[in-house]
C-alpha cells in the first residue's frame, strides 16, 4: 500500500517500555514520533561498521531547518563522569566571569551566613 502505520515502531516502544535500556527507549520514542509524520520521517537513525548510530535528516527536508549539515549527532550519550562536569563547570564559569561562584550541594545551603562550611 505503501502506507505505514509504525506498527513495527509502536511494538519496539512498548518492548522497550518493559524493560528499558540504558537510554531509556529514546530511540524507540524517535523512531515512532518520527514514523508519525504525514509526510514521513524527517530524523532516521544512521550507523555504519566504523562509527556509532547517529541521527540524520532526511535531505529532502534540510531545507526546513535551519542547519548546515544532514548529521544531527550521535545517537548514544557521552559517558559522564564527575570529573567531566567539574571541567565543564569550571569552563562555564570562566566564560562566564563568575570567579566567586561556589558549589553549594543543598538549595538550603545558601540561606546560612558561611554556606558549604
Amino acid at each position: 500500500l505503501g502506507t505505514s502505520y509504525c506498527i513495527d515502531e509502536g511494538i519496539n516502544l512498548m518492548k522497550c517500555t518493559k524493560n528499558p535500556d540504558p537510554s531509556f527507549c529514546a530511540k524507540e520514542f524517535v523512531a515512532m514520533r518520527e514514523c508519525n509524520r504525514p509526510q514521513g520521517p524527517h530524523l532516521v537513525l544512521s550507523s555504519s561498521p566504523s562509527s556509532p548510530p547517529h541521527y540524520e535528516l532526511r535531505p529532502e527536508v534540510k531545507h526546513l531547518y535551519n542547519v548546515d549539515s544532514t548529521d544531527l549527532g550521535s545517537a548514544v550519550a557521552p559517558v559522564r563522569s564527575k570529573e567531566q562536569l567539574d571541567r565543564v563547570a569550571d569552563s562555564l564559569k570562566a566564560d562566564l566571569n563568575l570567579p566567586g561562584y561556589g558549589h553549594i550541594p543543598y538549595k538550603w545551603e545558601s540561606l546560612r551566613p558561611n554556606p558549604g562550611a
